[in-house]
């Protein structure tokens, strides 16, 4: 038929063309068969075969197919979607970070770009849309907080100006005392002074000792040297002098400039000056000899305060008089055998506050001794039998309890003895009344004659007549109140 034979004829043409292929048999219309091998090259005209070749090219063809492939040959290439949709897609979605929030009240970009009408060449697939960015959220304004008021700056404090230094200040490192550092000359005289003081107590700033030793290493214009003669008892004046509250004594305080015009201290200098010796401070006395050793300390009525120092005196072993009375002097008497020069003559601290009781410990070498008018009490058998050199003791005015003691028969040398104004009893002993009627010079044995039964006493006890008869003791006059440097500077009328 002429069907078949145009059909043939077709046949024909590609075969001429195309010398690979070969003819189905069994089949009408065209070739249904794959050829046996596939061409190098496409045909100018496609076979209108509707099965696969007998294998698949290994590179993938330049023109796409008229259907799309239901599994894409490879991975895309652009990312331009293409006209038609695939069926599955090509990779699974890349996961891309979520876009940072901006600052600005509109997003960034425009969105994505519209697709294309043009198929894609390059393959056959499509990629995965990419998702349009979402609008940044516009931040929720924050309020500005309220400025927290702030208190109004305190003005300054007027302070009173500094001194000026009485020497230069010694440089650090610059050597001094034969050679040695500012600083081995402070160590060196720390462990001469642990001789005298306790190591803790030379260490605190805060007590006499700290304070005297800061005072010798910093601020003493004299400057001495570890092996100075006078470096001990120096110290040691230090120390009483901030012991005893030495800023609020009525004349000669340190930096006092009218302790040479007072009466009792006329010519004087005033305490902590220098660089001349401690010799010349007011109430200081000493050996005339180049050395120059403390004598005696001689300050009475001159608002001394604190305490006294614990065992520092006892350091000054030429010193055979302290005599303190009429002061504020408070604490008790320093106990234990160095709190006193073993050779002390005079100890007269009549007229303070002391309290507790008259230790047995003082030196036996004393002759004098007055402790009237203080807060003592407790028993005098260990005080009075340790002290066999005594001459003028004076103990009235305090609230001294017991018995007149045996003891004060030891006493060969003694010439009057105060016990009134206490609160002892009972009978004096025979011994005292027989050392009484045997020495020329035992003048004085005087008790509360209401409370002691005195027959030997003088003045003589009466019966019924309180003291014998006698006058009664004076009354001391009123310790005068305490003041301060501060109400000095005030120009106090009480001074």
């Amino acid at each position: 038929s002429k069907q078949g034979k145009s059909k043939q004829g077709k046949s024909k043409q590609g075969k001429s063309k195309s010398k690979g292929q070969t003819k189905s048999k069994g089949s009408k219309g065209g070739t249904f068969i794959p050829t046996a091998t596939p061409t190098a090259s496409p045909t100018s005209n496609p076979t209108s075969t509707y099965l696969p070749t007998r294998s698949p090219s290994s590179h993938p063809s330049d023109v796409p197919t008229s259907l799309p492939t239901p599994v894409p040959t490879r991975a895309p290439v652009s990312n331009v979607p293409t006209l038609f949709p695939t069926l599955f897609p090509t990779r699974a979605p890349a996961l891309t970070r979520p876009p940072r929030p901006s600052r600005t009240d509109t997003p960034i970009g425009g969105g994505s770009l519209p697709p294309t009408l043009q198929p894609v060449t390059a393959s056959p697939v499509t990629p995965a849309p990419t998702p349009a960015p979402q609008p940044t959220p516009q931040p929720a304004p924050q309020p500005t907080p309220a400025p927290v008021p702030r208190p109004p700056t305190p003005a300054p404090v007027p302070r009173p100006p500094t001194p000026p230094p009485t020497s230069a200040p010694t440089p650090v490192g610059e050597p001094v005392c034969d050679g040695i550092t500012p600083v081995q000359r402070a160590n060196l005289i720390f462990i001469r002074l642990t001789l005298i003081s306790d190591r803790a107590l030379l260490l605190d700033p805060e007590t006499p000792q700290g304070q005297s030793y800061d005072w010798i290493v910093r601020v003493d214009p004299a400057q001495l040297c570890p092996l100075d003669e006078n470096l001990v008892q120096r110290y040691i004046l230090g120390v009483f002098y901030y012991s005893t509250d030495g800023e609020q004594w009525f004349f000669c305080f340190a930096g006092d400039p009218s302790c040479g015009n007072q009466g009792n201290f006329e010519g004087a200098e005033s305490w902590l000056s220098g660089p001349q010796s401690e010799c010349t401070w007011a109430g200081v006395e000493c050996t005339l000899d180049t050395d120059g050793q403390v004598t005696d300390i001689e300050l009475e009525n001159n608002n001394l305060g604190g305490t006294l120092p614990p065992v520092e005196l006892g350091g000054l072993e030429d010193m055979d008089s302290l005599e303190l009375r009429q002061n504020s002097i408070g604490g008790t008497i320093p106990v234990g055998g160095e709190s006193f020069p073993e050779n002390m003559l005079r100890l007269r601290l009549g007229r303070n506050t002391l309290e507790g009781t008259a230790p047995a410990t003082l030196p036996g070498t004393l002759i004098t001794l007055d402790l009237a008018d203080n807060r003592l009490s407790g028993g005098l058998d260990g005080v009075l039998g340790s002290l066999p050199a005594m001459r003028a003791l004076t103990l009235s005015g305090n609230e001294f309890a017991g018995t007149v003691p045996s003891s004060l028969a030891q006493m060969t040398d003694i010439r009057s003895a105060d016990f009134r104004e206490n609160v002892l009893t009972g009978i004096m002993p025979q011994e005292v009344c027989d050392l009484r009627e045997s020495s020329d010079d035992f003048d004085l044995l005087a008790v509360d004659c209401d409370e002691v039964i005195c027959e030997c006493c003088a003045p003589a006890c009466s019966p019924g007549v309180p003291n014998g008869g006698a006058p009664p003791r004076r009354a001391p006059p009123p310790t005068p109140p305490r003041r301060r440097w501060r109400d000095r500077e005030r120009g106090s009328a009480d001074f």
